[in-house]
């Protein structure tokens, strides 16, 4: 409605080209898909790790705010930067 970019923009195009292997163009599209992705591989591997062993593993995943904070401000950034060029530049990156 606005011609301007919503906060979610670019997370299904993330999504395609990640699967389709360019990991590049999935940070390019939504960075915090693959941020997100990476965090939710650590904490399952770890927390399964520590369930099989039955104590804490060197690569224990902390369970902290900071990284839902970091996701947010993942997409807060995205939100920002794709639609400041879009107003200055006139250039739309995703089209």
């Amino acid at each position: 409605m606005t011609g301007y970019y919503c906060p979610g923009c670019g997370a299904t195009r993330s999504v395609y080209a990640l699967l389709h292997g360019q990991i590049g163009m999935a940070f390019f599209y939504y960075p915090a898909i693959p941020v997100g992705l990476i965090l939710l591989v650590w904490m399952c591997v770890s927390l399964l790790a520590e369930r099989i062993v039955g104590h804490r593993v060197f690569f224990h995943f902390p369970m902290h705010r900071v990284w839902l904070y970091i996701l947010l401000g993942l997409i807060l950034f995205n939100f920002i930067w794709k639609n400041a060029v879009l107003y200055f530049t006139g250039t739309a990156l995703m089209e």
